[in-house]
């Protein structure tokens, strides 16, 4: 009788809070590194698709007489015509919109080359314009010499300082970066929200993860902004991103 009482005597609370406090304890050792894996894979799958990218935009430049696409024609001389300026200086951030690289590549807005995967808001929110989350630098060349910090501001105010770069006149190409990840979707996840603006996703310098980058060579790699030449500020034609605005201009060095 005693034998069968203690086999039916079931778990007792103490056991019961025991094996919670176990559970939760793994939990909260397991559920980090669960997260870091989905993060890391994320990244690496990022990486991927800007090496892609690159790729194609330097078959584009064999393609077209080694230019990069621009939103300018060649040939124009933007420093004679200040209204030119604006657009010239920042044609970069919206390379992927061009009407010449969705016919070139054939890509739909919604194309998920374009994305990182951590990214919530594709496909549903681009079906009307691509908003890809890799951002140009290498359409545009900035000479060196208007960069150069010891240069009087007034200079910003009387030329353009650069013009259209082409592909095979970079120089440091395997420091050089011709295509970065600007929005941070692996750390907000990108979450939907209409009534945000997607400007409040950017990523200026969150230090906190890699970012995705193409370099001018062929490779892609993940790096921290931290690791990159300090941006020159030129304003107010240039705005002073890392990867736009070093020392050696666009054509020059990102990284040492």
């Amino acid at each position: 009788m005693t034998h069968s009482a203690h086999a039916h005597k079931g778990v007792t609370i103490i056991e019961l809070l025991v094996a919670i406090a176990i559970i939760a304890v793994l939990a909260g050792i397991l559920l980090p590194i669960l997260s870091q894996t989905a993060l890391r894979r994320h990244e690496l799958v990022c990486i991927s698709r800007v090496r892609s990218m690159g790729t194609m935009i330097q078959s584009y430049a064999n393609d077209n007489a080694d230019y990069f696409i621009s939103w300018l024609p060649r040939g124009v001389d933007y420093n004679a015509d200040r209204s030119l300026w604006g657009v010239f200086a920042n044609q970069w951030n919206a390379y992927f919109m061009h009407p010449g690289w969705a016919e070139y590549t054939g890509f739909a807005t919604t194309d998920e080359t374009q994305y990182c995967p951590s990214n919530d808001w594709y496909p549903h929110e681009y079906t009307e314009l691509a908003a890809p989350d890799f951002w140009l630098t290498s359409s545009g060349y900035i000479r060196p010499d208007f960069l150069d910090p010891n240069t009087h501001p007034s200079i910003a105010l009387r030329e353009l300082g650069g013009r259209v770069q082409k592909h095979t006149t970079t120089r440091f190409p395997s420091a050089k970066v011709g295509m970065f990840e600007m929005f941070v979707w692996h750390g907000w996840k990108g979450d939907p929200c209409p009534t945000c603006p997607v400007g409040d996703l950017e990523y200026h310098g969150n230090d906190q993860r890699r970012g995705s980058i193409f370099f001018l060579d062929g490779h892609a790699d993940g790096r921290y902004e931290r690791e990159a030449v300090r941006a020159v500020r030129r304003w107010p034609t240039w705005a002073p991103y890392t990867y736009t605005t070093t020392p050696n201009g666009l054509h020059g060095r990102d990284f040492e």
